[in-house]
């Protein structure tokens, strides 16, 4: 399994798959809205294709020693195929002497999504993912910190957020 990535923008001839699966993947509240995700202009938005077949989306922010997996989807039919692990692991590839890391839901279980959440964990645990023990409420919702082999702490992922919005910060709702 060979995998590209292509880095889009709003203007790119392909966004309207890639924006499509961003609306469908996720939830409303399990993503920001997408005008947010496209003017992050130091994001990494990428669209993911084998040959000329289009797979899924990839979102890295990164910063100096920090890489962060921001957003993973697969399409509906490449779901469960071994794609969203190949895209894990060409990420951590891709960043090899920096800090990775992402957010995944919650899994505890008085959430009603119980099941999915603890499945997602498991797959980014398999993938080599552990839980820092570190969470985040973004927007309502709140995460678990899972890094690959290094510690960051909530205040990584704050002063990587601050620097990625800039004077937007402010806007940014966490707790």
């Amino acid at each position: 399994m060979s995998l590209t990535y292509r880095l889009l923008n709003p203007q790119s001839q392909d966004i309207d798959k890639v924006k499509n699966l961003f609306l469908t993947a996720f939830t409303e509240d399990e993503r920001p809205s997408y005008e947010v995700m496209v003017s992050l202009e130091k994001a990494a938005f990428c669209e993911v294709k084998e040959g000329n077949e289009f797979i899924g989306l990839r979102i890295d922010l990164e910063r100096d020693d920090l890489a962060y997996l921001f957003f993973l989807a697969v399409g509906p039919s490449k779901r469960n195929l071994g794609y969203g692990g190949k895209i894990v692991d060409d990420f951590l590839a891709d960043h090899p002497h920096q800090r990775c890391y992402l957010l995944a839901d919650d899994p505890a279980p008085e959430y009603k999504d119980y099941p999915m959440r603890l499945r997602r964990v498991g797959f980014y645990k398999r993938h080599g993912f552990i839980p820092s023990g570190e969470k985040i409420n973004e927007y309502g919702v709140t995460y678990i910190f899972l890094a690959h082999g290094c510690e960051v702490k909530r205040e990584d992922h704050l002063n990587l957020m601050r620097y990625l919005l800039g004077e937007n910060f402010k806007y940014y709702q966490y707790k």
